[in-house]
């Protein structure tokens, strides 16, 4: 029985390397955070953007590990933003799935995803679309080894406010360890620090990002939140297309948390 076990644990350790940790997981092992009944309604981070304020020109920088849930987040924080003009999504890989944007509730006809020639002409992409005065926001992702001159920053800012837009500039994180700023005189700056993904049934079910915000012109820099990120199934849930949706907040041990209502 421990030879059968030790050869399941290792072809299991095999499938995992080369396909992801996620790629067999057991029933039972992920499970989404139960809701109790003591958890008191609070609100959502001072920087996401709700649909009973005016959209404001807004310079901001989300910081994480790889594969670490920051586009989902940017998707879904651009979703929220009260606005129907069109959008623009710089993709200098060619890899967006436009299915999984519109699970984050973006209408795909307000979207335009520019992908630059070269990826070092990402920042001049950004510049001049936000200097065209013609997008609610725009979000793009630098790599790790990207960052903004002061000089660069100034002229960013100076278009988003001239074009009363908002830019959201992704980074990815070295490591745990990379606290760098890549993108001088933002607004705000999130850092996600942690990440898990949510599972019912052996099916995906979710995703749960721990984040700090570093920056904020509402002075609240240090707040952390949890967010929790809920998938929508057709046919599982309801007849309603699948998407995802960020839960309502409760306020546990001094944080922040969303989880549990929403859809």
């Amino acid at each position: 029985m421990t030879v059968q076990h030790d050869a399941l644990h290792d072809a299991l350790t095999v499938v995992q390397r080369r396909w992801g940790l996620h790629s067999i997981v057991q029933l039972g092992a992920y499970r989404a955070r139960p809701v109790t009944d003591g958890d008191a309604a609070h609100t959502l981070p001072s920087w996401w953007p709700t649909p009973y304020e005016a959209a404001q020109p807004q310079l901001a920088e989300l910081v994480g590990p790889s594969s670490g849930g920051k586009l989902t987040l940017a998707l879904l924080w651009l979703a929220a933003l009260p606005s129907d003009g069109p959008l623009i999504l710089v993709d200098p890989t060619g890899q967006t799935y436009p299915p999984a944007i519109a699970a984050c509730g973006i209408d795909v006809r307000r979207l335009v995803i520019v992908r630059p020639p070269r990826a070092r002409d990402l920042l001049r992409v950004v510049l001049e679309l936000t200097r065209s005065e013609g997008f609610d926001a725009v979000i793009a992702c630098l790599n790790t080894r990207d960052t903004v001159s002061l000089a660069e920053a100034g002229q960013l800012l100076s278009f988003v406010g001239s074009a009363q837009t908002t830019v959201l500039l992704m980074r990815t994180a070295a490591d745990a360890r990379d606290d760098t700023a890549a993108l001088p005189l933002a607004e705000t700056r999130v850092r996600i620090t942690n990440h898990d993904w949510l599972w019912d049934g052996g099916e995906l079910a979710g995703l749960q990002v721990q984040v700090r915000t570093e920056r904020s012109l509402h002075g609240l820099s240090g707040d952390e939140h949890a967010l929790t990120f809920r998938l929508y199934r057709r046919g599982a849930h309801g007849d309603r297309p699948d998407h995802l949706f960020v839960d309502t907040a409760i306020r546990t041990h001094g944080h922040h948390t969303l989880t549990a209502t929403g859809g």
